[in-house]
């Protein structure tokens, strides 16, 4: 469960990138600045709660070690949309902003 509230991380990472294009090439003042980083903050726990929580309601979640489960392979598409999708989305995203 706590693996996969990690997704927050790229999501992070892309907003920093976010936010640093916009401070620097198009010059937004501060005051825009914090107003976009509280709304992407909340959005980005939101939606990594929900990438967590969806696999648990669907019994999503198996062994994957002795310490630790992840989302099972059945279905195959659950854990490319909750997981690899937006791990790989960010980073794209973040290569070439």
């Amino acid at each position: 469960f706590v693996i996969q509230i990690s997704v927050a991380v790229p999501l992070l990472t892309a907003f920093l990138a976010t936010n640093y294009l916009l401070a620097i090439r198009y010059r937004w003042e501060v005051r825009r600045l914090e107003r976009l980083r509280r709304l992407a903050f909340f959005a980005i726990a939101i939606f990594s709660s929900l990438t967590a929580i969806i696999p648990l309601i669907v019994g999503g979640y198996a062994n994957a070690g002795p310490v630790w489960c992840w989302v099972t392979e059945q279905p195959p598409l659950l854990r490319f949309v909750l997981f690899y999708g937006p791990l790989w989305a960010c980073i794209c995203y973040t290569v070439f902003v």
